[in-house]
């Protein structure tokens, strides 16, 4: 996790990214939030539970996930008649 930015009172933005590949599949975890200088230890950690209005976004990619989507006629079925 990287500060991005600095607030006017002094709190600081994160955002920080994992990327783990397993059977041909990229997952990313991305988190962003806010964190106060005071939280941060001596060993440059901070809990999680400090972060506040923390966000956490999962991306995948990959051929599981391609093959979960919907092909194009079944999303124009569904767009026509979504019940």
């Amino acid at each position: 996790v990287t500060v991005i930015d600095r607030m006017p009172n002094g709190n600081l933005v994160i955002e920080g990214m994992r990327r783990v590949t397993m059977a041909d599949e990229i997952n990313y975890a991305v988190i962003r939030g806010y964190i106060r200088p005071k939280d941060i230890t001596a060993a440059n950690t901070i809990l999680s539970s400090r972060i506040a209005d923390a966000q956490v976004d999962f991306v995948a990619e990959g051929t599981l996930t391609e093959a979960q989507r919907q092909g194009w006629l079944n999303r124009f079925h569904s767009y026509v008649n979504p019940f």
